[in-house]
């Protein structure tokens, strides 16, 4: 880049939840945060595209729920903004809560999805500044992907005029049958809509008010009240709540005479299908993509993955299965992109494996389910390098703590004493307590819990170093 030339302002949308790819990916740990095509997360190679020197900081919006996967993710020298929502409200109003939040209304401003697989960064970066004299001269530029197949799940971007170095866009489309994906194939001129896109914030604001001022009110109305929570911005949960939900596509793109396409040249697919996930790894000379422990006789062109269980498979083809500890999944390759109505069953009937995983994230580390029946539930605890639980209590439970790794710092009512690997401890119902590592390794503890609730939400926070307030 030459020294009058902008840098760009990354906007990475993390708000996801990755049910297609459930059982790996759910609500409390969804696909952009952790490994599935590599040994980093979806969401740490977005990032680590953005640091070029055409970026200048990038800033990320995730739920609340999810900012410390995010803070988990990022180095502790990153300089991101992180910007909170308190509800999901669709991409129209997260992107209108970045440019509401960009230091400068003629900022460049880089929208990505987290969860995005984007194996050459360099190529990536240089269709960005392709486009960026565009998003410089007005426009709102949207980046178009070649098809290399007549794919049902995108929708689909008509290119018009020359509009150098891309097109004007003559129609959106939406997600076709196979037939007429197959027609656009065939006649050229019609690119996936990747949802990435680069604009000026003044001018994404313009025509926000243009096109839902409703949205651009209330947004604005959570962002002058929103709240600093331990340097991130958090939104006002009221204000945001009543926004409209509605997708930037259908909110401004399909409406301005601003828009503009860029085809991308680079690789890309946005792993939304276990189909998809499978082409984007490695595989074998029988074309099987395994993980974990497995064991194949007579598989062809199948994606196999264990994180817990042995898989053991048996003359099957072009099939999917996943087994993790808790959950399941099987399905032949092209019924895979189903998996998200089937999660939708699981919800109706509250089965919990259909949000959350096992192992749960939490600031100070996490904890992992390991046994639970009537009366009483089995924990493996990690504690971080440094990291603390809050200072609390609980009404219908009492617990055990036994140390396996590390040295665990307790405290309990008004005793505080160190706990070495194989001590243990008891923790009456209603005791004040506290767990803390105050070493260079990790922490690990074996909870058992007893009593006649063992919620995740039977816990009093007196003091907290993470500002939360429930479980």
């Amino acid at each position: 880049m030459t020294d009058n030339t902008k840098q760009i302002t990354p906007v990475i949308l993390s708000g996801g939840q990755g049910t297609r790819l459930w059982p790996l990916s759910r609500a409390n740990q969804p696909k952009q945060f952790i490994p599935l095509a590599s040994d980093r997360s979806l969401f740490e190679d977005t990032v680590e595209r953005c640091a070029d020197k055409a970026f200048s900081a990038p800033m990320v919006l995730c739920a609340q729920e999810h900012r410390f996967l995010v803070k988990k993710l990022l180095t502790p020298s990153a300089n991101i903004k992180i910007i909170m929502e308190p509800c999901g409200r669709n991409t129209a109003a997260a992107i209108c809560a970045a440019a509401l939040s960009a230091e400068k209304e003629e900022d460049i401003l880089l929208v990505l999805p987290s969860d995005h697989y984007i194996p050459q960064a360099q190529d990536f970066v240089q269709t960005i500044k392709s486009a960026l004299p565009l998003a410089e001269a007005g426009s709102i530029v949207t980046f178009g992907i070649e098809p290399t197949s007549p794919h049902t799940g995108f929708g689909y971007i008509e290119r018009g005029d020359d509009f150098a170095p891309g097109y004007r866009i003559k129609k959106f489309h939406e997600k076709p049958d196979l037939d007429k994906a197959k027609s656009y194939l065939e006649q050229g001129g019609y690119y996936w809509n990747a949802g990435i896109f680069m604009m000026r914030a003044d001018i994404l604001l313009d025509e926000m008010q243009a096109h839902a001022a409703d949205i651009l009110e209330g947004v604005r109305a959570a962002v002058n009240k929103a709240a600093d929570d331990l340097g991130d911005m958090l939104l006002d949960a009221d204000a945001f709540s009543k926004v409209r939900s509605q997708s930037i596509d259908y909110a401004v793109l399909e409406k301005t005479d601003k828009a503009a396409v860029m085809p991308a040249g680079f690789a890309w697919s946005d792993l939304g299908s276990w189909d998809a996930l499978w082409q984007a790894s490695d595989r074998d000379a029988q074309g099987n993509h395994t993980q974990g422990t497995t064991y194949l006789k007579d598989v062809k062109n199948s994606y196999l993955r264990s994180e817990g269980p042995t898989l053991a498979v048996l003359g099957l083809e072009d099939i999917v299965a996943v087994a993790m500890q808790d959950a399941v999944f099987i399905a032949p390759k092209d019924k895979s992109e189903e998996v998200k109505a089937l999660v939708e069953d699981m919800k109706a009937s509250n089965a919990p494996q259909a949000n959350e995983n096992v192992k749960t994230l939490r600031p100070w580390g996490g904890y992992e389910v390991m046994e639970e029946s009537e009366g009483f539930k089995v924990k493996k605890l990690t504690v971080d390098p440094g990291c603390r639980l809050s200072l609390q209590k609980h009404k219908h439970r009492s617990e055990h703590w036994v140390v396996v790794k590390g040295v665990a710092t307790v405290t309990r009512d008004d005793d505080i004493f160190d706990l070495q690997v194989n001590e243990s401890t008891y923790i009456p119902c209603g005791a004040v307590h506290r767990l803390e590592n105050k070493g260079m390794a990790v922490l690990e503890i074996i909870e058992v819990q007893t009593g006649n609730y063992l919620g995740e939400d039977d816990i009093i926070r007196l003091e907290d170093d993470y500002n939360r307030k429930e479980s």
